[in-house]
């Protein structure tokens, strides 16, 4: 049976026919048709518009899909090309409210991101920067991972840097830094340096605590020793260099920081216990610069018995009041690699010229006007007609109670220039001027001058001040009007003029009937010819000094006895001015952080000062020495000190 059945299907099979043709097969359904809504079409159009750049016609096609599907499938979208269009065409303030009213309504769309970063944008651009620096934090911390806070950290940094905000902009860019490219990353190091180039020191180095990349940390040590090369301020540029090298030895800037350092030592060194010494030994000035000389030599061993290591080395030079000495000697100094100068006290305006050329301090001992104009290497510690003048004011008007002074002086540069500031500094301090005359110098008989003196007031023309001193100055009206005219009395006369001149003058002051309750001098006065030539009228006189070796105070008496015992002489000022700037100098290089003429300079401007035996001084922002002289006053045979420094 199973044998039949097979050959019934075979036969089956066998009897069937296979029709072949090239004619598709009938579908029974035809395929759907894609509907496209009036709302996809405008958005695409726009769309399209849009990426072409033809902003004008996308905008209008952006407009009236909002205005038509306000609540539309694509009204995110929308809202966030409008915002870019505008800021694209420059028009942030337009742009504004559409980013905002997109992050504020649709904050889940793939759109609210961007909106949000574009709302940081707009207002960067209106300049409402307080404003970024509030989002922009808040934005940085939500997107912590996300690719656009790099962006997002730039405008937060640029921010920080338009609100003057050095520290928070700088930790802004270090985020960005540490995700950018190579040309991103030159871009912000600009900003960085542009931030750091107004920093202090100290400012860069609280700034580091408060970051945590060792990259930027390195960059910043880095750009902030590039600008303090750039300022020469040396021993700044030393540190943070330092600093970088030695903490973050890894970083690519550590190389270059290294190889700075190398340069910035060759460039800068010298002899750390060498001084240099400028003084005119011989010729018109010697008595001077020998007196000079004294004092510093007796400072030096002083300072060596207290401090024999590491010895310490004095180079003097002779200028012989010589311009073209000076220089040459200046020029020696300079390759002997000496720490700093002091002097001289002749041709003092060349040898500082000199010293600033090849950026070495140097203290001046001179009365020169506007020595220390010279150059920011240029000091001076010497007594000058204007600290003299302001003494003798200060004491008559604020301690005496003077209010009505008169001048008598000689009629060249030295007595118009103490004219001129005696005028000025009186008229200051609330006193007034009321009488004025001038002399030839050769005159002897001042009767004729003193009658003058008593019956008219002769005024300063106002052209004639203190800094135009060296000019003669002129007669007025009042000089040359022969008619008398009524006087007012004063109560202390000044005279700058030499004890010679004054022993000669104030014996006639009776012939003006003139009797002021002071006469006052200047530091030339401080002399025993005065004392033993002037006679009774010279007594009760005050007068200035930088020096008084009869004062009470202990530090001065210690100095003449050890004075006395080297020199067999008492000193003076000159003496005792070049031992103080001495010992300043020698306590100034022995200090290991002085590593460069320029920390130096720094120290010498210290606000707390020195104290000497000439008393406590310091330097004003204009390297002049700034101290309180000694006021002296003449009773019996002797000079008596009324104030101490």
């Amino acid at each position: 049976m199973l044998f039949v059945l097979l050959i019934m299907l075979i036969a089956s099979c066998a009897s069937k026919k296979i029709i072949k043709t090239d004619k598709p097969p009938k579908l029974d359904k035809s395929p759907p048709v894609v509907a496209v809504s009036p709302g996809d079409e405008l958005f695409f159009s726009a769309e399209k518009r849009y990426f072409e750049k033809a902003y004008p016609e996308a905008l209008n096609a952006f407009q009236k899909y909002l205005s038509a599907f306000p609540n539309g499938s694509w009204t995110a979208d929308t809202l966030l090309r409008i915002g870019d269009i505008y800021m694209t065409t420059g028009k942030p303030s337009q742009a504004l409210p559409y980013y905002q009213r997109l992050a504020a309504h649709y904050p889940k769309s793939a759109s609210a991101q961007k909106a949000e970063l574009g709302v940081l944008t707009a207002l960067f651009a209106i300049g409402d920067y307080q404003k970024v620096t509030e989002l922009g934090q808040v934005y940085v911390k939500k997107y912590r991972s996300s690719d656009t806070v790099r962006h997002a950290f730039g405008i937060l940094a640029d921010a920080y840097s338009r609100l003057n905000l050095p520290a928070e902009a700088i930790n802004a860019y270090s985020n960005v830094l540490e995700k950018s490219s190579e040309t991103d990353s030159a871009r912000i190091t600009q900003k960085l340096k542009e931030i750091i180039s107004p920093m202090a020191i100290s400012d860069v180095f609280n700034l580091l605590a408060r970051l945590d990349s060792s990259q930027v940390k390195a960059k910043i040590l880095l750009l902030a020793g590039q600008k303090y090369l750039e300022l020469e301020k040396l021993e700044d540029a030393y540190s943070v260099l330092t600093v970088l090298t030695e903490q973050f030895p890894k970083q690519d800037e550590a190389a270059q920081a290294l190889q700075m350092l190398q340069d910035l030592k060759k460039h800068s060194a010298y002899q750390h216990q060498t001084i240099g010494c400028l003084l005119p030994l011989t010729g018109t000035y010697e008595a001077y610069g020998k007196k000079a000389l004294k004092g510093i030599e007796l400072a030096q061993n002083q300072f060596v018995s207290l401090n024999p290591d590491p010895p310490l080395t004095i180079l003097i030079k002779d200028t012989e009041s010589d311009p073209e000495k000076t220089i040459e000697a200046v020029k020696e100094l300079a390759e002997s690699g000496v720490a700093a100068i002091i002097g001289p006290v002749a041709t003092a305006d060349i040898a500082a010229v000199e010293a600033q050329k090849y950026g070495i301090p140097i203290i001046t001992l001179t009365q020169k006007d506007q020595i220390t104009q010279i150059g920011p290497s240029v000091f001076r510690n010497f007594m000058t007609p204007g600290t003299q003048t302001d003494a003798l004011v200060s004491f008559t008007v604020k301690k005496l109670g003077l209010s009505r002074f008169a001048i008598l002086y000689p009629d060249e540069p030295y007595g118009i220039n103490f004219m001129n500031l005696f005028k000025d500094q009186v008229e200051s301090a609330g006193g007034r001027v009321v009488a004025i005359q001038s002399y030839n110098t050769s005159q002897t008989d001042f009767r004729e001058t003193l009658q003058k003196l008593s019956s008219r007031y002769s005024p300063v023309p106002d052209n004639s001040k203190s800094s135009r001193a060296s000019k003669r100055m002129e007669p007025t009206a009042a000089t040359i009007d022969a008619t008398p005219s009524i006087s007012e009395d004063f109560e202390a006369l000044f005279i700058p003029d030499s004890p010679q001149k004054i022993a000669v003058i104030v014996p006639q002051l009776a012939y003006g009937n003139l009797r002021p309750s002071y006469l006052l001098g200047t530091n030339l006065w401080h002399s025993l010819k005065l004392i033993h030539t002037g006679g009774p009228s010279i007594q009760g006189c005050i007068l200035p000094d930088g020096f008084f070796a009869e004062s009470t105070s202990e530090t001065v008496q210690q100095f003449v006895r050890i004075f006395q015992n080297a020199y067999k002489e008492s000193p003076g000022y000159i003496e005792a001015v070049s031992y103080d700037t001495a010992m300043m100098m020698f306590n100034i290089i022995r200090n290991p952080n002085t590593l460069f003429r320029s920390s130096i300079i720094k120290e010498l401007l210290r606000p707390d000062g020195y104290l000497g035996v000439t008393g406590n001084y310091r330097f004003d922002k204009d390297r002049e020495a700034q101290k309180k002289l000694f006021l002296l006053q003449i009773k019996g045979e002797a000079f008596v000190e009324i104030t101490t420094p």
